[in-house]
């Protein structure tokens, strides 16, 4: 009708971006391993380390870092979702003691508004990769596992010709040279690593409630 209606939108608060650094653990590969600790000053790939055990790492690893959440945000009525960016592969997710849940696929995002305290919050991230860079690792390690070779039959080229005798055989465990096995071969130790862990960017971001 012509009419005009003046409002005011309040601001919302700015992304509050978790940059570390963050305390990542590592489990013991055995009984009788040690459980590995390190700091990560800024994200990145576990396949890009310079350590071994950690460039060539398969399974569940723990990362924990705080970040400072302003009071002034909580007030604010705005809706806050943690965002981690890129994960290889999956991650379940805690703040402050409680669990937020499991993200497996893009985006990886949960909101988490009612879980957040002004000041220090904890954040644990506990991400699983895939076993890809654990059996190229191995292929640089002496073994006894033989493979059929390419060449001789299209359809059986790279099976495992046998199992290994300690599979069998408990006792035997020490013979173990590898962490894995596989029964096709299909990774050397020259084949490229893939992105593993929490590669971020992490950040705490806000949204309007809805009406």
């Amino acid at each position: 009708d012509g009419a005009v209606v003046q409002g005011d939108i309040p601001a919302l608060p700015a992304p509050i971006a978790i940059n570390g650094p963050w305390q990542l653990e590592f489990p013991p590969i055995s009984n009788k391993g040690e459980t590995l600790r390190t700091t990560f000053e800024k994200l990145g790939s576990w396949s890009d380390s310079t350590v071994e055990w950690i460039k060539y790492y398969s399974g569940t690893a723990t990362y924990r870092t705080t970040f400072a959440v302003p009071s002034a945000n909580l007030r604010a009525g705005a809706t806050a979702t943690l965002d981690l960016g890129t994960v290889a592969d999956l991650a379940e997710v805690r703040l402050n003691g409680a669990l937020i849940g499991t993200l497996w696929q893009p985006p990886f995002r949960a909101e988490v508004t009612r879980h957040l305290r002004a000041g220090d919050n904890t954040l644990e991230v506990r991400v699983a990769n895939r076993w890809i860079n654990r059996i190229i690792g191995d292929e640089s390690l002496s073994t006894e596992l033989r493979y059929q070779p390419e060449g001789k039959n299209k359809f059986t080229d790279g099976k495992l010709e046998a199992l290994p005798a300690w599979l069998y055989d408990r006792t035997r465990l020490s013979e173990r040279q590898r962490h894995s096995f596989t029964t096709w071969k299909h990774y050397n130790s020259d084949s490229p690593l893939v992105p593993s862990g929490l590669l971020g960017p992490v950040k705490i971001e806000w949204r309007a409630p809805a009406p």
